[in-house]
């Protein structure tokens, strides 16, 4: 049985649709909110269905797999909720892990907090969770660690975000355990929370939209199906045990780039201004005490000082099949916002 850690989110939840239709194993998803795995489930289902033929286009999944996941998508939700079993708890909880752990063969750890609230900070959530998480693993004896980390984790003092990533990223690579880890660069795709910001950004002073630094800052968006597989073949392939894997797309793009196709594919007409990071810091600062979900924090605004890019050919290199471009799947926006 797989454990996901935070399989109501974004990513576990397409993970963990991704593996219920590749197999009938079992599949065992904790979170505060568990229910979530079921949201969009049309989608999520969608979206593994897409990724599992596009590997197989390119041998990377064998006819089998692929007639199994096209099966188990035409049952829809139901194929979800037969293989899916939803738990109640908190990665801190060190009681709720043990009861999480037990039964289990591997452990997906897809738990990180962006942005700190009032009851959860980067490191207890970001580096205790995950101290806490190798500990429990390793009183049950469940030694197969896949570890979801982020492309850019630093030591960085000034970036406290990315430093306590990279905290728990060194936590696993000292546990002793049969870990992989997977560092991608922005994860997109409906409806994740950075694409929903930059939509956030154009509609919050329009026609007015500020570029930090220029928006010169480069990342490398790799799609969440793309992901998804990555992560289920990461399960699937011994080889891939005690690997570090930093991924993204085909395309190395600007910020800039980026909000000007959701501006163009949302049929919003903007301005856009270069500003200096450092000139919005003070307004970030007042609008994150004002605003429970501002567009962007100070500590974010910051960490558009380093692009956030690796080699184009990661995926295709390490995992044998072409991503999907940015602008192949920004569409799904559109279409789900009823642009």
């Amino acid at each position: 049985m797989v454990l996901i850690l935070g399989g109501g989110g974004f990513i576990g939840r397409h993970l963990a649709a991704l593996l219920a239709l590749w197999d009938d194993s079992p599949i065992r998803v904790m979170s505060r909110s568990p229910s979530r795995v079921f949201d969009e489930s049309a989608r999520t289902i969608a979206v593994a269905l897409e990724v599992t033929e596009r590997l197989g286009a390119v041998g990377r999944l064998g006819a089998s797999t692929i007639d199994g996941a096209r099966a188990r998508a035409a049952q829809d939700e139901r194929t979800l909720r037969a293989a899916i079993e939803p738990m109640e708890g908190d990665i801190r909880d060190v009681d709720a892990l043990s009861r999480a752990l037990e039964g289990t063969d591997a452990v997906v750890q897809t738990v990180a907090i962006i942005r700190e609230t009032a009851d959860r900070s980067f490191s207890d959530t970001n580096v205790g969770a995950t101290r806490g998480l190798l500990a429990a693993m390793r009183v049950a004896d469940v030694s197969r660690l896949l570890y979801l980390g982020i492309l850019g984790a630093t030591d960085d003092p000034r970036l406290p975000y990315a430093r306590s990533r990279f905290e728990a990223e060194e936590a696993v690579r000292a546990s002793g355990l049969s870990y992989t880890i997977v560092k991608p660069s922005l994860v997109l795709g409906y409806p994740d929370t950075f694409s929903l910001r930059l939509i956030q950004a154009l509609d919050f002073a329009p026609p007015v939209v500020m570029l930090p630094n220029g928006g010169r800052t480069r990342f490398q968006p790799i799609w969440i199906g793309d992901l998804a597989a990555i992560l289920a073949l990461c399960l699937r392939e011994t080889e891939t045990v005690g690997r570090v894997y930093e991924l993204g797309g085909p395309d190395h793009l600007t910020f800039a780039h980026m909000v000007r196709t959701f501006a163009r594919v949302l049929g919003k007409r903007r301005l856009f201004l270069p500003v200096p990071a450092g000139l919005l810091a003070p307004a970030a600062a007042v609008l994150g005490r004002l605003m429970k979900d501002p567009p962007a924090t100070a500590t974010e605004l910051r960490q558009l000082d380093t692009d956030n890019v690796t080699d184009l050919d990661a995926v295709m290199k390490q995992f044998g099949f072409p991503p999907a471009r940015f602008a192949d799947y920004v569409g799904e926006f559109v279409a789900a916002l009823g642009k």
